[in-house]
């Protein structure tokens, strides 16, 4: 074994699963199969909507949240994997709060499995982080995620936005006040990098989608082409 791989293991323990603390298998790290396999089973009782971007029960035909309504997402694409609820949300919060890095190729192995993304993109970026949240954290878990999506659909990664406002937390706020908070938030680092391209923006999750439908918003206005949003877990409608 490389001494790389071995400083790795030391940092993030992946022999053992997050969920229940058996032994993670090699083909998905930091899950067991029996894990695994209930994380498969759910995402198949339940289907996406990409008018709202979450997720209902699969007995539905269509979604009852937003039955009838214009969505927010059609116009230029938003592709997720798994619910967020579940292991799906465990995933996400190890390696947002963990630094569990090393759960980087199931997350995105269960993204390319579910998320039917299209191949009509130039670059790959992410939601970025304010330079303050970024010093306490030390990285940026939707910056590694994009990385690693780009790597997988043979596309750059770069990153066309910075967050210039450091935004309170979004959890009691309801959509409209999500949106007003994120206003004005980002901006494009650099517009030639932004002007006619196909950009896949990147988050790890998306809830109500006022985060990522700023920065898409922001991209549009700077020329982008088009800018749709992969996120590798979702809500679910309540």
């Amino acid at each position: 074994m490389r001494f790389s791989d071995r400083i790795k293991g030391w940092l993030w323990p992946t022999t053992r699963c997050v969920v229940c603390g058996g032994r993670s298998e090699e083909e998905h790290p930091g899950l067991c199969g029996v894990c695994y396999e209930e994380l498969l089973e759910a995402r198949e009782k339940v289907s996406f909507c990409a008018r709202c971007g979450r997720f209902y029960g699969a007995e539905f035909r269509q979604c009852p949240g937003c039955f009838g309504a214009e969505g927010r997402f059609l116009k230029n694409g938003l592709f997720v994997g798994v619910p967020y609820d579940g292991i799906g949300g465990i995933l996400v919060r190890k390696l947002k709060y963990n630094n569990r890095r090393d759960l980087l190729p199931t997350l995105v192995k269960l993204f390319f499995r579910y998320s039917e993304i299209d191949t009509g993109f130039d670059v790959v970026t992410a939601v970025p982080l304010h330079r303050r949240r970024l010093r306490e954290r030390g990285f940026n878990q939707s910056e590694e995620l994009a990385r690693a999506i780009a790597e997988g659909m043979s596309l750059p990664y770069e990153p066309l936005l910075e967050r210039v406002i450091d935004t309170p937390s979004q959890t009691t706020l309801n959509y409209r006040r999500r949106c007003d908070n994120m206003r004005g938030a980002f901006e494009v680092m650099d517009r030639e990098k932004a002007e006619g391209r196909r950009v896949l923006l990147v988050d790890d999750v998306v809830t109500t989608g006022a985060t990522a439908g700023e920065c898409v918003a922001v991209l549009k206005k700077a020329g982008a082409k088009r800018a749709a949003i992969a996120a590798v877990t979702a809500g679910k409608v309540r």
